[in-house]
């Protein structure tokens, strides 16, 4: 799992300045995930007969935007991956836009992903009393934030977009 963000060293709230650290960082963040998408290639090569395929979460319309150049990223070799997408508002947002973050739990949808593929569900956050769980709706935006710091795996958060591997 890895978790980025569409800008990397994006600290302020002015828009014109995330557009130029986005636009900035865009051939690097093009570059993960054209290694990603090649190594999950490999991987499926060298071992024929699973089927594994690639969940990118997008939060914020930033993230949103890099869907096409997965897609053509994916499309460029062949055989294509199978790659979901789960797509949420930013969980900064104000207003309705918020509101909609919490009501979309994009956990629960990437671990209903992963279980397509055959993968295991991620377990976003300890319940307190040491038992992992999918992350309420509620908590959505402090489990994003605690599972930065808990998880040493690959999640892409530009915005927040990540990738389940």
């Amino acid at each position: 799992m890895i978790w980025l963000n569409t800008s990397l060293t994006f600290s302020s709230k002015e828009i014109p300045i995330l557009k130029e650290h986005t636009d900035f960082w865009r051939p690097m963040i093009t570059a993960i995930f054209e290694t990603l998408i090649t190594a999950k290639k490999e991987h499926l090569k060298k071992n024929p007969g699973i089927k594994e395929g690639l969940v990118f979460v997008m939060w914020g319309g930033y993230a949103q935007k890099f869907r096409k150049i997965v897609e053509d990223l994916n499309k460029k070799t062949q055989p294509a991956l199978d790659i979901a997408f789960v797509e949420n508002n930013h969980p900064a947002a104000t207003g309705e836009a918020l509101a909609t973050f919490h009501k979309n739990n994009s956990f629960t949808h990437a671990n209903a992903e992963l279980k397509k593929f055959g993968l295991p569900e991620v377990k976003w956050f300890s319940d307190g009393a040491g038992n992992s769980a999918v992350a309420p709706i509620a908590a959505a935006p402090a489990v994003a934030a605690a599972a930065v710091e808990a998880e040493v795996r690959l999640f892409f958060f530009p915005f927040f977009f990540s990738c389940l591997c």
